[in-house]
Formats: structure tokens, C-alpha cells, sequence
């Protein structure tokens, strides 16, 4: 009977590890593929629709994956973040509440992994106004037939040109902003506009 139970003992061993074998086997296959779709590098990268308050990320990844974006004003303090809202292959992420004027660095993270432009963050600068909205193509400034604003032969004329002085430096929704100074509608009044005027 010993010899028996023995028999039974070892049969219960070796079905046990073969069942261990079997699920580490399974569940190993299972992690590395999560591994291997984690670690699906970023291709073609771009930073686009860049504003003076937002800038838009895409890139592709050969498997779906949730991407996070770390980015930030310091290229070794990147603090803030956007993400996908879901895992994909065509990653479009928008980052927003940006300042205007700014450049900011950023890496892409997807699963434990952090990817860089060849070993150093991405940077984009966002732009100098936060206008929205059409740019004008033509202002009126004078009545027609009184000469314009460039002056010639009208004292309207030249007393325009003489008050874009006082406005210069300013922009678009600051308190001394008048867009008839903005000749060339930049989204602020400086010696360009003053050149504009004088032609």
C-alpha cells in the first residue's frame, strides 16, 4: 500500500507542475505581449496647429496603447500632462492652457516607457498673440477720397500716422489696443504699422 500512495504522490507532483508549466507558460506569453505593446515606439511625431494657447500631437504606434504627454517649460521639469482618451493606433492628443510666446519641451510615455527626439524632448513655441477669430483683410481709416492714412496732402492723414506712436507695444485685448492702428493686423501695434502708414 506505501508503494501505492508513493505512485499516487508523484502523480499528483508531476500533475501539478505540468499545471504550473501551463499557466506560467499562458500567462507569460500574455505579459509579454502587454510588454511588447507597451513598448510600441511613437513614428512619425508631428506637433501641429500650434496657437498661442494650444498645440495639437500626432503620432502612430504599431499596436493600440494609451500615450501620455509630459511636458513643460524646463526640458528636465516636465510637469504637466494630456493623454489619449482611449488606447489606439493614430494618436491625436491636444494640449491646451498654453502661454503665448512660450517654448515648451515634451516627451511621449506609453506604458513604463518614455520616448524622446533622438535622446532629447521635442519642442515646439507656441505663438506671440491669442487672437481668435478672422484677421482683417482691409480696415477703412478714412472716409474715401480724403487722401488715406499715409497723409498725402490731408492733415487726417498724418495726424493717424502721428497717433500710432501711443498705441505702440500694444495687443490684442490689452486696454490701449485699437485694431485701426494694427494696419497690418498682427495682433499688435508696432513700427510695422507705422511704416504701413507712411507708404
Amino acid at each position: 500500500m506505501s508503494h501505492q500512495s508513493l505512485n499516487l504522490k508523484t502523480i499528483v507532483i508531476a500533475a501539478g507542475l505540468l499545471l504550473t508549466l501551463g499557466v506560467v507558460l499562458i500567462a507569460g506569453n500574455r505579459v509579454f505581449d502587454l510588454l511588447a505593446r507597451a513598448s510600441s515606439p511613437p513614428e512619425d511625431v508631428a506637433i501641429t496647429n500650434i496657437t498661442a494657447n494650444s498645440a495639437t500631437v500626432t503620432f502612430t504606434t504599431a499596436t493600440e496603447s494609451q500615450a501620455l504627454i509630459e511636458y513643460g517649460t524646463n526640458p528636465s521639469n516636465l510637469t504637466l500632462f494630456a493623454s489619449d482618451d482611449n488606447s489606439t493606433v493614430s494618436h491625436k492628443i491636444k494640449i491646451t492652457l498654453l502661454t503665448p510666446n512660450t517654448t515648451y519641451y515634451m516627451h511621449i510615455k506609453i506604458g513604463d516607457k518614455t520616448y524622446e527626439n533622438a535622446g532629447l524632448p521635442w519642442t515646439f513655441t507656441t505663438t506671440n498673440v491669442a487672437f481668435e477669430g478672422p484677421t482683417p483683410t482691409e480696415i477703412p481709416l478714412t472716409p474715401a477720397g480724403s487722401g488715406g492714412p499715409s497723409g498725402e496732402g490731408t492733415t487726417s492723414g498724418r495726424a493717424f500716422c502721428n497717433e500710432i506712436p501711443l498705441h505702440m507695444g500694444a495687443t490684442t485685448g490689452a486696454l490701449n489696443y485699437d485694431i485701426k492702428y494694427d494696419l497690418n493686423g498682427d495682433g499688435i501695434i508696432n513700427s510695422a504699422d507705422l511704416a504701413l502708414c507712411g507708404k
